[in-house]
């Protein structure tokens, strides 16, 4: 298989841009006057930046050479004779800007559009479906009212108190997981803060999409929001680029056209 990107980076120059700019209250917050009161310039640049990079989109048929159709499943084979297979690669980066503004948890998704036939576009395959942490704790045991030793993991002891047992163990945490069905238009990543690494910089995602042959365009919306500690609260925040109130971005992954329009909120 050919190569389809070129090298992750570590930052995202400004003609990779899709869309960036600060997040913003999320709309329940509208009760209180707090989202009125984010929208003054000096409230806003305490909040963290999030920006969405161009996404970029390969054909794989073209990415495959003849000894990789040798290997494919034939159901696969069979499909790609009347769908096309595009993998996309996606990326965004989140940029808290203190401490007082740190970032807790962020839900990036997309949301493959229909075309003006009513035909579907699939989300295949995401990438990566878990990624996780390693954290090291020193365990602690208590005493139970059978005066049986037992870890202090999740539990409560039957006696007062803990010991220390210098006994070293290690849990995964997640901190990215993927979140989608088979045959369904869209999907989303989770991500975590941890103990390990702070929820910030760049993060690069990959979706493989499945589009009957003939597509012209294939629009995908993306939908990024966060839980964001600022001044001393967690609120729930979202991105809505260029514009003041809430926002949709789309972006067609076969012709690079851009859509800002205003969103439809459900009472």
């Amino acid at each position: 298989m050919q190569q389809a990107f070129g090298r992750h980076t570590t930052h995202i120059t400004e003609g990779e841009i899709l869309a960036a700019d600060f997040l913003v209250p999320a709309p329940e917050d509208e009760k209180a006057g707090f989202s009125r009161r984010f929208r003054a310039v000096s409230e806003r640049e305490e909040s963290p930046v999030a920006v969405i990079g161009v996404p970029e989109t390969r054909n794989l048929a073209m990415l495959l050479d003849k000894d990789d159709w040798k290997v494919l499943d034939p159901f696969v084979r069979t499909d790609m004779e009347t769908y096309d297979f595009f993998l996309v690669r996606l990326c965004c980066s989140l940029h808290p800007v203190s401490e007082e503004t740190a970032l807790h948890s962020a839900e990036f998704g997309v949301a493959l559009r229909q075309d003006g036939k009513k035909n579907a576009p699939l989300v295949y395959a995401m990438y990566p479906r878990l990624v996780s942490d390693i954290v090291r704790e020193t365990s602690t045991m208590g005493l139970t009212g059978s005066l049986e030793l037992v870890p202090m993991v999740g539990v409560t002891a039957g006696l007062e108190g803990t010991i220390e047992t210098g006994v070293e163990y290690s849990r995964l945490v997640p901190k990215v997981t993927a979140h989608f069905d088979t045959g369904q238009s869209g999907g989303h990543w989770d991500l975590e803060r941890t103990e390990v690494e702070e929820l910030q910089g760049i993060r690069y995602f990959y979706l493989l999409v499945r589009a009957p042959k003939g597509f012209e365009s294939l629009w995908v919306r993306f939908d990024l929001s966060a839980k964001v500690k600022y001044r001393g609260r967690w609120r729930d925040f979202f991105f809505t680029p260029e514009r003041p109130e809430p926002a949709t971005l789309e972006f067609d992954l076969l012709t690079g056209e851009k859509k800002v329009g205003r969103a439809l909120l459900v009472a």
